[in-house]
């Protein structure tokens, strides 16, 4: 487990039977009480019938539970996510406890502002066909509506072709997107940075470049994102790639006002 909160704050409370099994009933105690219709049922260790447990992520921001059946220890048949006691995804297991046929997946750091998902295919485990992100925003209007997505083969779960991906931290303040080309699950020449203005709803080009045609690797100018990078706080680095790593001087930009905020130099 790694998320801290869950760490620190949830604790799962049953009784343990012969060789130190788990047994019966268990719950859940979250910041010292009971959580509603969270838990189910141990048989000799094992899983077992209907159970109602957090999502990986669920925390303060992110209260997801989800609800499905075990059989021997192992997810079966349909499962359903639930967010703020609405259905917001699921999909099924197969008999050997792989995801299959359609689902609608949580993003990794989905919260009130950052209500993102993926909704597309499984075959026995594997993403295949065309995947779709949506994004549902929480103040604004509260629509639903896709911001991106693309295509997986139909062998290796490899990306392939157009996508629209979007950045670490994306959420409804600081939506940051990034398109351009796969190819076997490889990013493949020009890759654009866009950055949607949530007060006017546009969409601008703040930063991108090219990676080479065989192995991601990034090549010439490059403009990203860095790493203080927030929507109050526009920072950019921008400077050169050589076979793949940073050379020269970069220089991080405040876009907001076209002024250098720092600089370094990776040739020293």
């Amino acid at each position: 487990m790694t998320n801290m909160e869950q760490i620190k704050y949830a604790q799962w409370q049953g009784e343990y039977g012969e060789n130190n099994r788990k047994n019966g009933y268990w719950r859940v105690i979250w910041r010292g009480k009971p959580l509603r219709r969270v838990g189910g049922y141990y048989l000799n260790g094992l899983k077992q019938g209907i159970w109602n447990e957090l999502n990986k992520n669920f925390w303060i921001l992110a209260q997801i539970q989800e609800s499905g059946q075990y059989f021997q220890g192992q997810k079966n048949g349909e499962w359903i996510y639930f967010f703020d006691d609405k259905k917001i995804g699921g999909g099924s297991y197969n008999q050997s406890g792989q995801k299959n046929g359609k689902w609608i997946e949580l993003g990794d750091v989905f919260y009130n502002h950052s209500q993102v998902t993926y909704e597309g295919e499984y075959k026995n485990g594997k993403k295949i066909g065309l995947w779709d992100i949506w994004f549902k925003k929480h103040i604004v209007g509260k629509q639903n509506y896709m911001i991106g997505g693309g295509s997986y083969d139909q062998e290796d779960q490899n990306k392939i072709g157009k996508w629209i991906e979007l950045s670490d931290g994306f959420q409804e303040f600081c939506q940051v997107t990034c398109s351009g080309e796969y190819k076997n699950g490889k990013r493949v020449g020009q890759w654009s940075i866009w950055y949607k203005y949530w007060e006017t709803n546009n969409n601008e080009v703040i930063g991108g470049g090219f990676y080479d045609e065989e192995g991601s690797m990034k090549i010439g100018r490059w403009i990203e994102l860095s790493d203080e990078f927030k929507c109050d706080l526009q920072i950019t680095i921008n400077g050169e790639y050589n076979n793949g790593k940073r050379v020269g001087i970069w220089q991080k930009i405040n876009i907001q006002n076209n002024k250098i905020y720092s600089q370094i130099n990776y040739d020293k």
